[in-house]
């Protein structure tokens, strides 16, 4: 079933105290219900972002993918970059409280070390293994 309406993420980098990270992005018109950060490492999403960035649209929330693979550093290096992420949110004018964070394997522990020390509305983790 394709779906009714698809949304083509935009492709960006963002300068990070650990190097560039690659993003996509989803930004929506009128009034979403929040952001979400989407972080993934060494394929654990691969193709699907677009398809996960979609789904999270459907539902009224504006998002950002995010690569981790080559980010390699200390829990606290690591935490920051999250920050710089949660930042890039805030230029849409999304506060920490309104957005969420979802990490996939590698990402996943990231997600729940960086929603306790960054202070997010919510962090999923999800281990395909």
């Amino acid at each position: 079933m394709s779906p009714a309406v698809w949304i083509t993420p935009e492709s960006d980098h963002l300068e990070t105290v650990l190097g560039t990270v690659a993003i996509a992005q989803v930004d929506l018109g009128g009034v979403p219900r929040g952001a979400v950060l989407v972080m993934s490492a060494d394929g654990d999403v691969g193709y699907e972002v677009a398809q996960i960035l979609n789904d999270l649209a459907v539902h009224g929330y504006e998002s950002i993918a995010a690569d981790l693979t080559p980010m390699q550093g200390t829990d606290d290096a690591l935490i920051e970059v999250v920050g710089e992420l949660v930042h890039h949110l805030g230029k849409r004018g999304w506060q920490s409280d309104q957005i969420g964070v979802i990490g996939y394997g590698r990402g996943g522990r990231l997600a729940l070390l960086a929603s306790s020390q960054v202070g997010l509305g919510a962090a999923v983790s999800i281990s395909p293994s």
